[in-house]
């Protein structure tokens, strides 16, 4: 058994150090969890979804399997890693009787940065 591959695991930044990389290949975890460092917050769409991007593609790459969990805790309010024009919802406390909505379209826009597990409401 690959103890591993049991693990959801966090990276420091946008691109992967040596140290991380070493890592990585040795643990072989089941995926990463996002947060807010792991994107270029300041940078426009196109720089930031292709930096984003190719540091997925390279933690795809360190574990050698087609599939992972890539996962996040984006739920409105402060709470909402990934910058514009990522939608920035309110507060799930505000959401009212328009939940389900806001929930598809927060799933929908994770989905499209390949995220498959969300820890939000």
């Amino acid at each position: 058994m690959d103890l591993g591959k049991k693990f959801i695991v966090e990276v420091q930044g946008t691109s992967l150090s040596k140290t991380e990389i070493k890592q990585i290949k040795e643990l072989q975890p089941a995926g990463f969890m996002l947060r807010k460092r792991n994107f270029l917050a300041e940078a426009n769409y196109t720089t930031w979804f292709r930096e984003y991007k190719s540091l997925i593609s390279k933690l795809q790459s360190l574990i050698e399997r087609p599939k992972m969990v890539l996962c996040i805790d984006h739920e409105g309010g402060q709470i909402i890693r990934p910058p514009e024009p990522i939608t920035r919802f309110p507060y799930p406390s505000s959401w009212g009787n328009s939940d389900s909505e806001v929930i598809r379209a927060i799933a929908a826009e994770l989905e499209s940065l390949g995220i498959n597990l969300n820890f939000g409401p």
